[in-house]
């Protein structure tokens, strides 16, 4: 029997579980959007499901589009200031802060996992010496990301992390850049103070948001669980963990490529492959498959919720589709 149908034999295996595969990334998301809302400021009364849909389009155009993170950032300060009426700086400030906890979450995700693993699984971390360059880069990108978040908390602490950027761009003697900074030098500023008045909340809203995005990135870890059940072979949930805490600092190295395609499908099968788990070939190359099918289906779901959302790209810059209408 060839290896292709094997691995249809593997995927054929998924029944009634196909329908639980998503809900991680879903519940993720809610974790997401739950957090994002106590980063913002109080005295804005907006409810998580105001927050919920663009969390979900902004991610399907992150993991869709190749350096869509900018995009996905534009399409949240859209949705949130012509449906919720908020305005673009205070938005674009909780989404300053968000990233910072987002990054510092995934640092102590990334760090406890392999903690934990060298204390209760060190036959899986002796496993994959096998591998070190994969461990190394793992390694390497997470020292980097831990002293760009240094600078960051530094300049968020200060008030003046958008000053700096400001500055920075300032300095490049592009007349077109320095028209368009100076004309703009009032909104940088604003995002300055929009984020002093949100690292203004209260200790124990701070401390509830960077609980959940803690449990935001066991998600993957959950969602890769299911899949592995569902294909019929065994794997602990330490050694997910620790696949997902790799793979997680890998790519961030990647990140110019849309939900890490081919450097996470390598990964995955690069550390299958080395950490002593009992799975054929096959039943490697329908996990990866069914990973990706899973993928496809929430980021559908993101474009999805886009459209009901009123939103249309116009080549330049989204707008509603009644400014669409307007404009015609």
């Amino acid at each position: 029997m060839s290896a292709l149908q094997q691995a249809n034999i593997s995927l054929l295996h998924i029944d009634w579980m196909l329908f639980l595969l998503p809900m991680p990334f879903f519940i993720g998301m809610l974790l997401d959007a739950l957090a994002w809302k106590m980063l913002l400021p109080k005295r804005l009364k907006i409810s998580v499901t105001s927050l919920y849909a663009p969390q979900i389009s902004a991610e399907a155009v992150l993991l869709s589009i190749p350096g869509g993170f900018v995009l996905a950032d534009a399409i949240k300060v859209f949705l949130l200031k012509h449906r919720s009426h908020i305005p673009g700086g205070t938005t674009a400030a909780s989404l300053i802060m968000r990233h910072w906890m987002l990054g510092i979450t995934q640092l102590f995700f990334i760090s406890s996992v392999c903690v934990a693993s060298g204390i209760f699984a060190q036959d899986q971390i002796f496993s994959i010496q096998n591998h070190k360059s994969t461990v190394v880069a793992a390694i390497g990108v997470l020292i980097a990301a831990s002293v760009a978040l240094g600078f960051i908390v530094k300049k968020l602490i200060q008030g003046t992390l958008a000053r700096t950027i400001w500055k920075f761009l300032f300095r490049f003697r592009i007349p077109a850049l320095r028209k368009r900074l100076k004309r703009f030098a009032s909104s940088f500023k604003q995002v300055d103070l929009q984020f002093a008045e949100a690292g203004r909340q209260k200790k124990a809203y701070l401390a509830a948001a960077f609980f959940l995005y803690v449990i935001h990135w066991f998600m993957d870890a959950g969602e890769t669980l299911l899949v592995v059940q569902s294909l019929g072979f065994h794997i602990s949930f330490l050694s997910v963990l620790l696949i997902e805490a790799i793979l997680s600092a890998v790519r961030l190295g990647a990140f110019f490529l849309p939900s890490g395609i081919v450097v996470k499908d390598l990964g995955y099968i690069a550390l299958f492959s080395s950490m002593n788990i009992y799975a054929t070939t096959a039943q490697i190359a329908a996990f990866v498959v069914v990973k990706r099918i899973v993928l496809l289906f929430c980021i559908a779901v993101g474009y999805a919720a886009l459209l009901m959302q009123g939103v249309r790209w116009n080549g330049k810059r989204f707008i509603s589709y009644k400014a669409a209408l307007e404009n015609q």
